[in-house]
């Protein structure tokens, strides 16, 4: 029966396999929220309010569990904000 759904995805590169599923459900780290906000680019404000990510990066101790939970929700619910069009 799956297979009948499926039929047309057949056609197309796998991205994920089996293994790999497991890990994309996995939680976001503290270590991999803070290397991946170090791999942002320097001196530039994602939004109009003027924090800079040296700001998050310099304060990441005292704002990681806001920022963790922010994170997790956005990627949970499947829903973010693009304030670049």
């Amino acid at each position: 029966m799956a297979e009948d759904i499926f039929w047309g995805t057949k056609p197309f590169p796998t991205m994920f396999d089996e293994g790999k599923n497991d890990y994309f459900f996995e939680l976001v780290s503290e270590e991999e929220l803070l290397s991946v906000m170090k791999s942002f680019k320097k001196d530039k404000c994602p939004d109009l309010d003027g924090w800079t990510i040296e700001f998050f990066i310099h304060s990441f101790y005292l704002v990681k569990m806001e920022i963790l939970s922010m994170v997790e929700e956005s990627r949970m619910s499947a829903k973010y904000t693009n304030t670049y069009h």
